[in-house]
């Protein structure tokens, strides 16, 4: 099965094959729209030429160049409305945004179904929406990259499902992001807007022509008059059945680029959730429920092949379907599958019960010193004394080690770079794990405001050393109000046992609630950030690793260019390496040697002496944004470098598992969260 670098780099061709798509589609389109101004202007006696002479007249020019610039500006507008992430598809269909400090029972279940597989999966939790006025069971995933998406449900996924069935939707949805799919789908929309605006215009024309009831005139130009209003009558008609071409086009190409999305997507789930009947029960669910996943909304049309079921009902559905039907669905994923016993009713019951049920009315936190140590040990974690390298200021000052133990014999670097995108129910478990270990309190105060996400962000800088603590005290004390500066000083105190292994998730939890800030407020913040750093008497290498995150989830994205050679990128892959070996090794020589070998592994010619001690987060930051304008493939050779590079021992430190992921989310490639069976 192809990884997920694969993936990316066959979805780039696929969005190639799209455009040849578009560009057959306009062809048909121009010819028809061609013969049915022709055949208008003949009807209304306009003019007189046989069709064979229409392509080489001024008329034929003139309606070609029209369709042409109509179909273009009609995808580009639609385009760059979507161009800001899967929230413009939220709000699109009016979907309403459901906070992360919702009470909602239900609301509180889809948010902790998504908080946990976002966190076993290593990627950023998304938006999630619910589109109150659909009662039927469906839901999608939008956006143009994963820390831009969106998760939409109906309401009446939100009511009808029981938890495992909730979560084998997300699961499928979830698949959706790590194959690549969701951004074509997005793009899709897009390019076919102009293609559907045709039979939009027509329709136009004849509602226009409807309502004013034909054209008024005086007698002297009572003839042009009546000649204008039958061609535009004619036009009008013959444009809104070349309407249906578009459409057809339109749909031909969705579903042959969804449907087979679709069995993919279901297994994900599957491998995922460790649950075959919770996908199977929620498809057969949508099956035997009244309104079978049709959606009333509008856009209906348009998101047909983002859903999970297919929204609408279709003629000539065998060639024509986003969606297989659901039983070949439930088949693919269980041939043994008995349909008969399955019979859900009283549907909004059965998903309150699950509630009350589980962790999601009120979440359980375990938050004793031995729970925390029980769950070092379990996790494979190990005292590990730390790296002091005399040519880098950066402390390697993290403790713990994550052995690999159990992974397969000469398969560690590959096992890793072949797990990104592909969760499994064991990272899933871990995720739950983690998030019943993260006190309670700290968890939901944290995202009530901006000031409560910045304190945690904070606190997530400062070290477990006793004078680099109290240096940062006087330094907040003369920064924060009294009430913040306690708040900070009771966060710290109680994060800095476990901070290791839940800074990921914790500050992935607060990025939704940052993203708000106005612009001056960020810049001020990073400011306060960086200052941060600065008074850290011992530099360390999480903190430059938070704030290249911060600048990467929270600045406006830039497209770039590609970078195509990896020797255009050789400075930022000493400094990328240089970084990760002196996490890696206590032994400078040895350290020295490892970055020598891995260097001379990318054929970039003598390679430079890198000094840590001017490394800083701003490099950081730039480094890490020219190695994410590699294309796929590029890409998946330096995480399989660094991989190699973090295992050479047979375990993988925070600070090496802390760097793979913030280089993954700059490429975004989501890193499921690192666990003994499967690293």
């Amino acid at each position: 099965m192809a990884d997920f670098f694969e993936l990316q780099d066959k979805a780039h061709t696929k969005t190639r094959t799209l455009v040849i798509y578009f560009l057959l589609a306009i062809i048909c389109i121009v010819l028809a729209i061609n013969v049915a101004v022709w055949f208008a202007g003949i009807t209304a006696g306009m003019f007189a030429m046989p069709l064979s002479d229409w392509p080489y007249s001024s008329y034929s020019w003139l309606t070609t160049g029209a369709v042409l610039i109509v179909i273009f500006f009609a995808s580009v507008i639609q385009s760059a409305r979507l161009s800001s992430g899967g929230s413009a598809v939220a709000k699109m269909v009016g979907a309403r945004h459901i906070k992360n400090t919702s009470r909602n029972t239900l609301e509180r279940r889809l948010l902790n179904v998504v908080e946990e597989m976002s966190i076993a999966s290593g990627m950023p939790m998304p938006t999630v929406y619910v589109m109150d006025e659909e009662q039927a069971i469906n839901a999608f995933v939008a956006g143009l990259k994963p820390s831009m998406t969106a998760l939409v449900v109906t309401r009446g996924c939100l009511e009808k499902l029981s938890r495992n069935e909730l979560q084998g939707v997300v699961g499928h949805e979830f698949s959706h992001i790590f194959n690549s799919d969701m951004s074509i789908n997005v793009r899709l929309i897009g390019i076919l807007a102009g293609i559907l605006f045709v039979g939009q215009m027509g329709y136009f024309l004849m509602r226009l022509l409807g309502r004013s009831g034909g054209f008024r005139s005086s007698r002297g130009s009572k003839n042009n008059s009546g000649n204008i209003l039958l061609f535009v009558l004619v036009l009008g008609a013959t444009l809104f059945a070349v309407g249906y071409i578009g459409l057809f086009f339109g749909r031909l190409i969705k579903a042959s680029i969804s449907r087979q999305r679709e069995y993919l997507a279901d297994a994900s789930s599957v491998q995922f959730t460790r649950d075959v009947d919770g996908i199977a029960d929620a498809l057969v669910h949508i099956q035997q429920d009244a309104n079978h996943g049709l959606l009333q909304n509008s856009h209906a049309e348009d998101m047909s092949h983002m859903c999970f079921q297919m929204p609408i009902k279709m003629s000539f559905s065998g060639l024509l379907a986003t969606h297989p039907p659901i039983e070949d669905r439930v088949r693919a994923l269980n041939p043994n599958y008995d349909f008969t016993q399955r019979k859900f009713t009283n549907t909004q019951n059965r998903a309150q019960n699950n509630v009350d049920n589980h962790r999601d009315k009120e979440p359980h936190f375990n938050q004793s010193q031995t729970a925390t140590q029980n769950f070092a040990t379990t996790a494979g974690f190990a005292s590990q004394s730390d790296a002091d390298f005399s040519s880098s200021k950066i402390n390697s000052a993290t403790s713990a080690v994550i052995s690999s133990k159990h992974l397969p014999q000469q398969a560690t670097a590959d096992h890793l770079v072949a797990s990104i995108g592909k969760p499994t129910d064991d990272n899933l478990k871990s995720a739950e794990i983690i998030l019943n270990k993260i006190p309670q309190t700290i968890w939901q105060q944290s995202i009530t405001d901006i000031k409560h996400s910045q304190l945690l962000i904070f606190s997530l800088l400062v070290h477990a050393e006793p004078d680099d603590w109290n240096t940062l005290k006087t330094f907040f004390k003369n920064k924060l109000t009294e009430q913040d500066f306690q708040q900070l000083v009771k966060w710290t105190e109680a994060l800095l046992p476990l901070k290791g292994w839940i800074r990921l998730p914790l500050f992935n939890h607060v990025i939704p609630t940052l993203q708000l800030m106005t612009s001056d407020e960020k810049n001020n913040f990073f400011q306060d950030v960086l200052a941060i750093i600065k008074n850290n008497k011992t530099i360390n290498l999480s903190e430059y690793l938070i704030y290249a995150l911060l600048k990467h989830r929270l600045e406006p994205v830039v497209k770039r260019s590609r970078i195509n050679s990896l020797k255009k990128i050789k400075t930022e892959l000493e400094y990328l390496f240089a970084t990760l070996v002196q996490a890696s090794h206590t032994d400078p020589l040895t350290a020295r040697q490892q970055f020598q070998s891995i260097m001379r592994q990318f054929a970039l010619g003598e390679v430079s002496h890198i000094n840590l001690e001017n490394f800083d987060p701003v490099i950081v930051h730039s480094a890490l944004l020219q190695i994410s304008r590699l294309p796929p493939l590029l890409q998946k050779v330096v995480i399989q470098a660094m991989a190699d590079c973090a295992l050479w021992d047979k375990k993988v430190s925070i600070d090496e598992y802390e760097l793979i992921r913030t280089v993954c989310d700059y490429l975004d490639a989501p890193v499921p969260v690192l666990i003994p069976e499967s690293v």
